[in-house]
């Protein structure tokens, strides 16, 4: 019976530590999921907006959006449950064909984590 007891208290513990090496994992995918997510959305929003015919090639958070809200929400900081996420816009044209640009959308929060999602935008002429 103490046998028993003592297998059934160690499975437990081993259950629980588990749990508890887990939990910050589960946090830090919903925070790369959600930075994820706003980089999607900035990206459709541009493909919806397009790209104006003036734009700087690099809209990083000190950089304000010009009047005609160029680049969209969520640039150029947006905040998720306790999260700040800042958003970076980098625009490259295409030498060959002007009416395609690659846009790199980064997110960047807490301490160091990053994602970077690209995206051709062709507007046809």
């Amino acid at each position: 019976m103490v046998a028993a007891l003592g297998i059934f208290t160690l499975a437990l513990l081993a259950v629980m530590g588990v749990f508890v090496v887990t939990l910050p994992l589960m946090e830090q995918n919903e925070e790369s999921a959600t930075a994820s997510n706003l980089a999607r959305s900035l990206h459709e929003r541009l493909q919806d907006q397009g790209i104006p015919s003036t734009y700087l090639p690099d809209y990083n958070a000190g950089t304000p959006p010009a009047s005609d809200n160029f680049p969209p929400s969520p640039y150029p900081s947006t905040r998720v449950g306790e999260t700040d996420y800042a958003v970076r816009v980098q625009i490259t044209p295409d030498a060959l064909r002007p009416n395609l640009k690659l846009v790199n959308v980064s997110v960047a929060w807490a301490q160091g984590s990053k994602q970077i999602h690209q995206a051709c935008l062709y507007r046809a002429p």
